[in-house]
């Protein structure tokens, strides 16, 4: 399993544009908590930074999968 990650600051920040603050404290009242979506994964993308980071982890876990 992969899983995508963001710090909670970021995500609230991104979803601002979208939703009231209010709203998206109820939506994550109902999500698995972060740390044990971390705990879960095979692989984790953090989604905190930059584009270009964001798609260099994506392209290693590509070769790593194509490799095994």
């Amino acid at each position: 399993r992969d899983r995508v990650y963001a710090h909670p600051s970021i995500i609230k920040k991104r979803l601002q544009n979208i939703f009231s603050d209010e709203e998206i404290e109820k939506r994550w009242k109902y999500q698995i908590p972060q740390e044990i979506k971390k705990q879960m994964a095979d692989f984790l993308i953090d989604n905190s930074n930059s584009f270009q980071k964001t798609e260099a982890q994506v392209e290693n876990i590509l070769e790593i999968l194509n490799s095994s």
